[in-house]
C-alpha cells in the first residue's frame, strides 16, 4: 500500500509539472514571458533640440503664437531641457530632493518666461491649458 501511495505522489508530481510546463512554465519562463510583455527597454531617446521643437510647436498650435513668438519660447525650451538635463547628469543620482526642487524651479522660470512673451489673452489660454493638465494629472500647477 505505502509502493501504491509513493508510486500515485510521483505519478501526481510528473503530470502537474506536465501541465504547469504547458500553462506556462515555471516561475522563471512567466517572468521572461511577462518582461518581452511588458518590457520598457526600447525607449526612445530625443534630443534637446526635438524635444523643445515638439513642446513649442504644441504651445503654438494650441495659442496661434506668432513667427516671433514660436522662435522666442522654442529658445526658451531649449534652455530649460538642457538645465533639466544636466540636472539629470549631476544632481538626480547624489541629491533626489534637490533635484527635484531645482526641476520645479526650472519649470517655473520657464512657464514664467513663455508668459512674459505672450498676449494677454494667449497669457489667460496658456494658464487654463496647465489648469486642465494639471486637473487631469490630480495635481495643481507648479
Amino acid at each position: 500500500m505505502k509502493k501504491l501511495f509513493g508510486i500515485l505522489a510521483v505519478g501526481a508530481l510528473v503530470v502537474a509539472s506536465q501541465f504547469s510546463a504547458m500553462a506556462g512554465g515555471n516561475d522563471a519562463n512567466k517572468v521572461r514571458k511577462a518582461g518581452i510583455v511588458k518590457s520598457v527597454e526600447a525607449t526612445v531617446t530625443t534630443s534637446a533640440t526635438e524635444q523643445a521643437t515638439k513642446q513649442t510647436n504644441q504651445i503654438s498650435n494650441k495659442l496661434a503664437l506668432t513667427p516671433a513668438q514660436t522662435a522666442e519660447i522654442a529658445e526658451i525650451n531649449l534652455s530649460t531641457i538642457n538645465t533639466i538635463n544636466d540636472l539629470r547628469t549631476n544632481v538626480r543620482d547624489t541629491n533626489i530632493r534637490a533635484f527635484k526642487t531645482q526641476v520645479k524651479a526650472a519649470y517655473k522660470s520657464r512657464d514664467a518666461a513663455i508668459k512674459a512673451v505672450l498676449s494677454p489673452v494667449q497669457k489667460t489660454s496658456y494658464t487654463n491649458i496647465q489648469r486642465n493638465i494639471a486637473a487631469q494629472r490630480g495635481g495643481s500647477l507648479r
